[in-house]
């Protein structure tokens, strides 16, 4: 019986390197396949994670990161819709692939590393299976924009580049007018998210209800995946279209998610919260205002009494 359970584990230990070594060639194919597009020596910038704040953040950031380290030749690669519209926003070279094929160039990275011209973008890159990230929350006070610098930026703190949008502010206008809702008195609420929770859906039924009380229009920024909340109109838009469309309606409240990131540089009432479900170590690591660094951004801490809460907003928009 022990030499049987030898032979297995032999035969395991032999099956598991010819499977890693497979996937290396496989990975190593594949990388060769995607540069074979571009000039010699361009560097492979990758962005395997699918969080939209943090892409917002790393492509406003990315045309400096270029000119300081003198990159000749670069592509960012992307494996969602979202970042491929958020960099070309910025005037990225970009270039959407697979999630498969990112996990590869992922792959590959791991193993040759310095060697390659590939360059991880994030502290978290998915496919490694090892969540790392996670541990270093909170180490030597290091928040997400700290971690980002470090790992994506080579530690440089590196100014924002603004966005440029196709559309201009008469569309949005025209888009908000169509669902007789009037440019400068609507607020558009943003009540998902998926890394920090969300306030209840209850809390934003009595806060819309406070808000057409008073005379504000409302609509909900939502994806066709999202629930809609009953009895208001809902918007649909593309990731690239929220700031504008933000800043024509004049006011937005949201969850903490994202999408806030989106609206770093729009020029409108823009109040976050964070509800009583978050934990402080994740509010200070997630702040936004810490992020942006231009206190653009009116927070409210949530405690779970809604009529509380529903006053703050309300003083904040007399003011």
């Amino acid at each position: 019986m022990t030499k049987i359970k030898g032979w297995v584990k032999k035969q395991f230990a032999v099956t598991s390197v010819k499977l890693s070594h497979l996937r290396f060639v496989n990975s190593r194919k594949y990388y060769r396949k995607l540069t074979a597009r571009y000039a010699e020596n361009t560097m492979i910038l990758i962005f395997p994670f699918y969080w939209m704040g943090d892409a917002f953040y790393l492509f406003s950031k990315l045309s400096h990161y270029i000119k300081e380290t003198g990159i000749k030749s670069y592509v960012a690669v992307v494996m969602t819709d979202n970042h491929l519209k958020i960099a070309k926003i910025f005037g990225v070279n970009v270039e959407k692939i697979t999630p498969p094929q990112m996990e590869k160039l992922v792959r590959y990275a791991k193993v040759v590393g310095d060697y390659s011209h590939l360059k991880h973008m994030h502290h978290n890159p998915m496919f490694m299976y090892c969540n790392y990230a996670n541990n270093w929350c909170g180490y030597k006070n290091l928040k997400l924009k700290d971690m980002l610098d470090i790992v994506a930026f080579d530690g440089m703190h590196l100014p924002s580049a603004k966005p440029t949008y196709k559309k201009d502010s008469g569309y949005y206008k025209r888009l908000l007018q169509s669902s007789r809702l009037k440019g400068g008195n609507t607020v558009l609420i943003s009540p998902y998210a998926n890394t920090l929770k969300p306030p209840f859906k209850q809390f934003w039924i009595e806060l819309s209800s406070y808000l057409l009380k008073t005379g504000y229009n409302v609509a909900v920024i939502s994806s066709a995946e999202e629930e809609t909340l009953e009895g208001l109109v809902s918007i649909n838009v593309d990731i690239d279209e929220i700031a504008l469309l933000a800043e024509v309606a004049g006011y937005f409240i949201g969850a903490r998610s994202g999408v806030c990131d989106l609206l770093a540089f729009a020029m409108c009432r823009k109040i976050i919260l964070y509800s009583e479900f978050c934990e402080p170590t994740d509010i200070d690591y997630f702040n936004i205002n810490d992020i942006w660094e231009n206190n653009s951004f009116e927070e409210i801490y949530m405690t779970g009494n809604t009529t509380e809460t529903i006053e703050k907003i309300a003083k904040k928009l007399r003011t």
